[in-house]
């Protein structure tokens, strides 16, 4: 992608879909830097993340964001069961299926805020 056409394509985000996406990277940041923290305690981390999940739903939540939460960590957490199975890698502190129990929440908030920022470029390129 040029200059050229980021600059148009910035150009036809409105304000009101560039907090959306703003917010959505605040949520998964916000997630990141939880997990870099607490990743040593999976029950906590579970709690928090759940929380954040929970937060992030009263204040901006959109119709069908909780069947892509559910889909992407139920989808994304079955492949990272697959590859730690096939040897690829292992987690430091596995709980359920030799993945963290915090793995599913993490990548559906991911996967929510993926979906809703592009969901915002779209929109905007129309």
């Amino acid at each position: 992608m040029t200059t050229t056409s980021t600059a148009k394509l910035t150009d036809r985000v409105s304000s009101s879909q560039k907090h959306e996406i703003f917010m959505e990277a605040t949520v998964l940041g916000l997630s990141l830097a939880l997990i870099v923290l607490f990743w040593q305690n999976n029950l906590l981390l579970f709690t928090i993340l759940l929380s954040v999940y929970a937060i992030r739903s009263c204040f901006w939540h959109r119709v069908g964001n909780h069947q892509i939460f559910i889909v992407g960590g139920l989808l994304v957490s079955a492949v990272e069961v697959l590859l730690v199975a096939a040897g690829v890698y292992q987690f430091a502190y596995p709980t359920l299926l030799n993945i963290p129990l915090w793995i599913p929440l993490a990548w559906g908030i991911g996967s929510v805020a993926v979906y809703r920022s592009i969901q915002q470029l779209i929109t905007s390129s129309k």
